[in-house]
């Protein structure tokens, strides 16, 4: 009879400990984040996320490729031989709430600065006329600057899939003229990422 209470009072603490572990939302419990990032502000690559209180947060973002062979000697046709991306953000919360136990989603304002560049190749058709030499090209770096609205939904509290859409105007000095160097953009991105 004793061993029976002492196995009920057990799982009641146990229980007890777990509930109150969990009564903190996600979304202030997990406030940090690793991910993959895919956007022309966040950029392209490995991202870390970090939420400093329930409504201040920052993103990094950075990713190269590096493709050495020329186009069409590989599986992969690829007209870059090199190319990265960098990118940071901030964002306020607006709304944040959890669903259930194993969803929540917050929607936030984002702002953010990005630079990149790439080196591609440039053809040059052989006498043959059907051949091309490939060799590097000059070097075209580009800086943006945007802002947007961001929706985050998280599955079982550690599983994070993020939407944004902002406007963004980005600069490449790789034209002569001014006007043709600036363009402004709506720009789509997304991060899976894992919250921890």
């Amino acid at each position: 009879m004793a061993r029976r209470a002492f196995l009920v009072l057990a799982a009641g603490l146990i229980a007890a400990a777990a509930f109150a572990q969990t009564t903190e939302p996600a979304y202030l419990q997990f406030n940090d984040g690793v991910g993959f990032s895919v956007g022309r502000i966040s950029g392209y690559g490995i991202s870390f996320r970090h939420w400093f209180s329930e409504k201040v947060g920052l993103q990094v973002c950075a990713g190269g490729l590096y493709f050495p062979s020329e186009p069409g000697s590989g599986w992969i046709d690829y007209g870059t031989l090199l190319q990265y991306w960098s990118g940071l953000e901030v964002f306020r919360s607006l709304y944040a709430t959890e669903f259930t136990k194993w969803l929540f989603g917050q929607v936030y304002l984002f702002a953010g600065a990005t630079h990149y560049g790439n080196i591609p190749w440039e053809a040059t058709l052989n006498e043959d006329g059907y051949t091309y030499t490939y060799t590097p090209g000059v070097y075209v770096p580009g800086f943006g600057l945007g802002g947007g609205v961001g929706i985050e939904m998280t599955l079982f509290r550690h599983f994070s899939m993020v939407f944004e859409l902002g406007y963004a105007a980005f600069w490449e000095p790789s034209s002569a003229a001014f006007k043709d160097q600036l363009s402004v953009d709506l720009v789509p991105q997304g991060v899976a990422q894992f919250r921890y």
